[in-house]
C-alpha cells in the first residue's frame, strides 16, 4: 500500500536552511526528516503542556482536599 504524502513549499530565512542543512548531517537525516523531526517535537511540547495544565489542576484539587481534611483532624483533636 502506497503512504500519500502532503507537499508543502516552505520559504525559509536566510541562513535557516544552512543551519537545517548542518543539523541534518549531524543527525545522519535528510533536510526533510529533519524539518518533520523538529515539527513534531515542537508538536509534542504543545500537547505535553496542556497534560501539564491538566496535572496541576488536578494537584490543586488534591491539595484542598488533604487541607480540608487536616483542618477536619485538627478540629477533632483536643490539644490540652
Amino acid at each position: 500500500m502506497t503512504q500519500v504524502l502532503d507537499k508543502f513549499l516552505l520559504r525559509l530565512p536566510d541562513g535557516l536552511r544552512l543551519k537545517l542543512k548542518l543539523a541534518a548531517a549531524t543527525n545522519k537525516r535528510s533536510l526533510n526528516s529533519e524539518i518533520v523531526a523538529r515539527m513534531e517535537r515542537a508538536l509534542a511540547d504543545i500537547a505535553t503542556d496542556r497534560t501539564d495544565e491538566e496535572n496541576v489542576f488536578n494537584l490543586v484539587q488534591k491539595v484542598l482536599f488533604l487541607k480540608k481534611k487536616i483542618e477536619e483532624l485538627k478540629a477533632g483533636v483536643d490539644f490540652d
